[in-house]
């Protein structure tokens, strides 16, 4: 019974101590947040928070342009290849020669 006893105190005593290490903290936290660092510091931080998410908007931006570019140059690779081959005709029947005499 006294072993029960005394198991239950620590129990106990485990409680209370970890709901003190809790408001320890609690009171940490609202020290820093009232001091006029910790307004700094979370003012430099809203600031930093804002600049990395307008860097990433950038970035997104950016990505999409360079896929759009890269379908453009696609498009126009596939477009010089037509007329080179094109122009080849051109030239193949160029070299060939005419079934027409000078005369007709």
């Amino acid at each position: 019974r006294a072993l029960g006893d005394a198991e239950a105190r620590h129990v106990e005593a485990r409680s209370v101590g970890e709901q003190a290490e809790k408001a320890v903290d609690a009171a940490r936290q609202r020290l820093q947040a009232s001091s006029p660092e910790g307004i700094e510091v979370r003012s430099q931080l809203a600031v930093l928070e804002e600049r990395l998410k307008e860097l990433q908007l950038h970035a997104q931006r950016d990505a999409r342009k360079l896929e759009q570019l890269e379908a453009e140059a696609t498009r126009l690779r596939g477009d010089r290849e037509a007329v080179e081959k094109e122009l080849e005709g051109f030239a193949e029947q160029a070299r060939r020669p005419s079934p027409f005499t000078p005369e007709q």
